[in-house]
């Protein structure tokens, strides 16, 4: 059975031990981890969200680069292969929603329910940025990038000070301040992956680097949460374009990959979870408000949580790639 489950995954490409499957399995982790507030003794450790999307929205942008390197695909046709790759499996738990637990469509219209602004934030950005990076892609220059970037940079500190509600931790609540950072995160992505060989691991700088960002980014956070002083919350975004360009230079250390990658079934275990991040992302709202959770303490409820999240999220996969490569007869190849 885990031979069989290794070659479907290398048949998809998904078996790559490099740095971007690494930081995938990150993400999905500090993604999930911030949900989990109920399941901690203090919600302070529910934390990570936002490290997790930029994760994110940074490799979609360095994944779908290199990938129209290797082979560039007429618009349509490749908008439709990622089109369905992210909505159908929201569609069926949708629609799984209204069947299953009668949810009503009352304060909302058929499109907007089904277009998961409300529900699955996540998938409209991504779906909607997939446009832009395809005409950058095809009218990329280094001085168009740098324009880009700085400019909307600019109009992020505007916004920042005139329009965002700075008297509480708001730049993860507000849709436009949020949206526009991983729009700026998405767009640095591009940039990274057309100088992607140039990025590389220089020494143990780097790895300090990324320490110092990492605690300097978790102090702010305790800070804003024990002084209440969010004026400077912006510069928590401003850290995670540093942090994410460090952390790719410390996975991009062979070292560390190997020593990673050495124990099988640890490889396995993150080929796997790599695989089923967007399954994760769906169905982990689902698994998280179970009431099974109330009859375990921590830490036995969280392993138990994971433990019951990720054969939930393979199988899923598994189900409806097989139900949309037989209705669209498209095969997933990503």
């Amino acid at each position: 059975m885990i031979k069989g489950i290794r070659n479907t995954f290398l048949q998809k490409n998904l078996f790559l031990e490099n740095e971007l499957t690494l930081l995938r399995f990150v993400a999905i982790f500090l993604i999930t981890n911030s949900h989990l507030n109920e399941f901690y003794p203090s919600r302070l450790f529910a934390t990570g969200g936002s490290l997790g999307n930029s994760i994110f929205f940074f490799i979609s942008a360095i994944g779908l680069v290199l990938s129209l390197e290797k082979k560039n695909v007429e618009f349509f046709k490749w908008y439709k292969k990622r089109f369905f790759r992210l909505y159908p499996p929201v569609w069926i738990v949708l629609l799984g929603d209204i069947i299953i637990f009668h949810h009503l469509l009352e304060t909302t219209s058929i499109i907007t329910y089904f277009s998961a602004f409300d529900s699955y934030w996540f998938i409209p950005a991504l779906a909607i940025f997939y446009i832009f990076l395809y005409i950058i892609f095809h009218y990329y220059t280094d001085k168009r990038i740098k324009i880009l970037f700085f400019s909307l940079g600019i109009i992020y500190l505007i916004w920042y000070l005139f329009f965002v509600d700075k008297s509480y931790f708001s730049i993860e609540n507000a849709w436009s301040i949020k949206i526009l950072f991983y729009f700026i995160v998405f767009i640095f992505g591009i940039y990274i992956a057309k100088n992607y060989k140039k990025v590389t691991y220089h020494n143990k700088n780097d790895i300090y680097i990324f320490i110092f960002l990492s605690i300097f980014y978790y102090g702010m956070k305790l800070f804003f949460h024990f002084f209440s002083f969010y004026q400077l919350q912006f510069l928590l975004h401003i850290s995670t374009i540093f942090w994410l360009y460090y952390f790719l230079k410390v996975l991009k250390n062979k070292a560390i990959q190997n020593i990673i990658y050495s124990n099988k079934n640890i490889k396995m275990f993150i080929f796997i979870v790599s695989s089923i991040t967007l399954e994760i992302y769906i169905l982990q709202g689902k698994i998280i408000h179970l009431s099974i959770w109330d009859n375990y303490s921590f830490p036995l409820n969280i392993i138990l949580f994971w433990a019951v999240m990720i054969p939930i999220a393979f199988i899923f996969h598994i189900v409806y790639e097989k139900i949309i490569s037989y209705l669209v007869k498209i095969k997933f190849k990503y």
